[in-house]
């Protein structure tokens, strides 16, 4: 991780008033890529960004 991805998802973070760093950073490659992300706990992914493609498994 480099230094400019780790204050952007600090930043995200706060603005977005998630806690968990993981989901961010998983939330901010998707977004990046163009990707879905399948997860069995969908609720905190969408509050960090509800335009998200979420696949629950």
């Amino acid at each position: 991780m480099t230094e400019g991805l780790a204050l952007q998802l600090g930043c995200t973070l706060a603005d977005s008033g998630a806690s968990d760093v993981v989901d961010m950073h998983v939330a901010l490659l998707a977004r990046k890529l163009g990707a879905a992300i399948f997860t069995s706990d969908p609720g905190d992914l969408a509050k960090i960004d509800s335009a998200l493609t979420l696949v629950t498994v």
